[in-house]
């Protein structure tokens, strides 16, 4: 059983360009047929150093953009003018997409938020806010 094991290893070993300690022999394969022997040691491959700079990824800010004055959106339950309202966000209110997005037979676009409230709303009444 060990032979058929250490077999299996090296034909999988063969086609890679490495070196490993095998029985306190130190071999290169690749281009070479490895021998055998014992269990293969491979050592680990080197980490890259961390970057001394943290990388900040900033997702972009959406918010209502009704176009109407104290205007409010149709926070609804499932994506549709048809579905049941569970609550508004108002003109300017920040909102958190959760970046599930629909897009409807009748050609509009339907995207999930998270916050002020769960639930659906029309894409075209949202808008990026510009940092």
């Amino acid at each position: 059983m060990k032979t058929i094991f250490l077999s299996i290893i090296a034909l999988a070993l063969a086609s890679l360009s490495c070196a490993a300690t095998i029985g306190g022999t130190e071999i290169a394969w690749g281009a070479v047929t490895p021998t055998l022997g014992a269990t293969a040691t491979v050592a680990p491959s080197p980490s890259p150093a961390p970057s001394a700079t943290p990388v900040v990824l900033k997702a972009p800010i959406y918010a209502v953009c009704t176009n109407v004055p104290d205007g409010r959106l149709h926070v609804r339950f499932a994506p549709g003018d048809a579905s049941e309202v569970r609550g508004y966000a108002l003109e300017g209110e920040i909102l958190v997409i959760t970046g599930d997005r629909r897009d409807l037979e009748d050609g509009s676009l339907w995207a999930e938020i998270s916050s002020p409230l769960q639930g659906w709303i029309n894409a075209k009444y949202v808008c990026e806010v510009k940092k």
